[in-house]
């Protein structure tokens, strides 16, 4: 979220536009009570929302027993439960020219043995945000809605996720595909504006997402037990 507010902030700057001042909430979003906070005040507040940014997820890798009920739990509570329930909480008080961005992840493109229920979560986003996108349209309500599909990223998610179990091919995915948030945000920044429905970001992970709509997932599959 820090990355997405500096982007927008030098965006914003460069361009000679105001950018608005941000409030900071320190939430847990798989908490009922502190999703409940979070409606709680904007229902007190009312606020005119311009950007909605739904970047709060985790992963974990390896195998179901691995990764546990308990990890794969909190996954789904927090990648798919509280993504929707914020968009949904959001959404009365956003205007016409509002934008909303679904952050999902190149993992939505097909079945991932070895990070199952994160690749399941992120699936659930990309569908469930091109479905919402064109419910509002249908309706009428003129807020953009895109879904950005990110491949691999220099963050925290891969110490996170490393914690159940470590990608045999870490190093060569950080030095051969990897790109900065920076980078992906500028560039997600730019498509939502022009309303793109889904943004994937950098040369090869729009080929693997040309590959998943083309080649048996049984294949990717295979060749994804290559690098997890």
């Amino acid at each position: 979220m820090t990355a997405v507010v500096e982007a927008g902030r030098r965006e914003a700057q460069q361009a000679g536009r105001a950018f608005p001042e941000c409030r900071i909430l320190a939430l847990d979003l798989c908490q009922a009570a502190d999703l409940a906070r979070l409606e709680a005040t904007l229902a007190a507040e009312k606020p005119a929302l311009g950007w909605v940014v739904n970047a709060a997820g985790f992963g974990k890798f390896g195998n179901w027993e691995a990764v546990g009920p308990d990890w794969a739990g909190r996954m789904i509570d927090l990648n798919v439960k509280a993504l929707v329930r914020v968009t949904e909480m959001c959404l009365p008080y956003m205007a016409a020219g509002s934008r909303i961005v679904e952050i999902a992840s190149t993992a939505a493109f097909c079945p991932l043995p070895g990070m199952n229920v994160y690749a399941a979560s992120k699936s659930f986003v990309l569908f469930y945000g091109r479905a919402l996108r064109r419910e509002l349209a249908a309706a009428g309500r003129k807020v953009g809605l895109t879904v950005l599909c990110p491949g691999p990223v220099r963050t925290d998610f891969w110490a996170i996720g490393n914690e159940t179990y470590t990608l045999k091919q870490l190093g060569r995915i950080d030095a051969f595909w990897m790109t900065t948030a920076e980078n992906v945000v500028r560039h997600t920044l730019r498509a939502a504006r022009r309303n793109k429905a889904v943004v994937t970001y950098g040369f090869w992970n729009g080929w693997h997402r040309r590959l998943a709509n083309c080649l048996p997932w049984s294949w990717l599959m295979a060749l994804s037990r290559k690098l997890i």
